[in-house]
């Protein structure tokens, strides 16, 4: 009988050591797929604003207060901070022909979850360059 109870308390033993040993991979592991996909998700953001945002730009009589208010509301929307958004040649004064650019950059610290353990101090920029045909 004590044999018995040995093994068993042997047994608890080893599961605690091994739990030991793989929780912090474990942790580490979602850990970094959480801030991965974070970081997906702040680069699709930024390339779907931007492509709002010249989507705007090419509509006839269009400013680019225009461009970047669309921009930012779509970029509020996803919960995305301290973006700067910059939009070339002036859409006004643009005629047709010619092909203009939005252009958007935000940190990745602020942006997401467990982003700055992995990208602190990083910057994630996207452009779409549309034609004016208008």
């Amino acid at each position: 009988m004590n044999s018995r109870l040995s093994k068993n308390n042997r047994r608890q033993g080893a599961a605690i050591v091994e739990l030991a040993v793989c929780l912090p991979i474990l942790i580490l592991i979602t850990v970094g797929t959480i801030s991965s996909t974070s970081i997906i998700f702040l680069k699709q953001s930024l390339k779907i604003a931007a492509y709002e945002g010249a989507r705007v730009a090419i509509v006839p009589g269009a400013e680019s207060g225009s461009v970047v208010a669309e921009v930012q509301s779509i970029l509020s929307q996803r919960s995305v901070t301290g973006a700067v958004i910059d939009v070339t040649p002036d859409v006004r004064s643009s005629s047709q022909g010619t092909t203009i650019t939005v252009t958007i950059d935000a940190p990745a610290s602020g942006n997401g979850f467990f982003i700055e353990t992995f990208f602190s101090g990083r910057s994630f920029s996207e452009s779409v360059s549309v034609m004016k045909e208008y």
